[in-house]
């Protein structure tokens, strides 16, 4: 899991905003009861939506990156090809077995995914890192 310091921050702010309209809406509507349960209850969806609109308007890199398809490595201990993102499409190798795997960060087209090199798709939230396979590739 790769986490830096603009995560957290990232992930600090879009929380507490949402945070911040669900208090100011409890108080407002009369339940300050409710204070505590509206605050999480709108802090929580308000991350899942804000986020993932940072993450693809500033190319950031996701905090997960998919197993190896390969060697199956729980760890997933990878190093990128290139040091700044490659948007749409990153290269990572997996330090175990040294197999190269093609991230896409936006939807390919299938003309540019990799025949040779297992492919994966990132899917929503983008900011955590859930992927999906395109294709298998040559992962032997």
């Amino acid at each position: 899991m790769r986490s830096s310091l603009s995560d957290l921050i990232i992930g600090i702010v879009t929380g507490s905003l949402g945070g911040i309209a669900g208090a100011t809406l409890a108080r407002l509507a009369g339940l300050e009861h409710l204070l505590l349960f509206m605050f999480w209850a709108f802090a929580i969806p308000a991350h899942f939506v804000i986020t993932p609109l940072i993450y693809r308007r500033f190319h950031l890199r996701p905090m997960l990156v998919p197993r190896c398809p390969r060697c199956k490595d729980r760890n997933r201990w990878f190093y990128y090809e290139k040091r700044k993102p490659d948007w749409p499409r990153d290269v990572i190798i997996c330090s175990v077995c040294k197999n190269a795997l093609e991230l896409w960060y936006e939807l390919p087209q299938d003309a540019h995914v990799s025949e040779t090199m297992p492919s994966f798709r990132l899917v929503w939230p983008q900011s955590w890192g859930r992927w999906r396979i395109i294709s298998s590739g040559d992962s032997k």
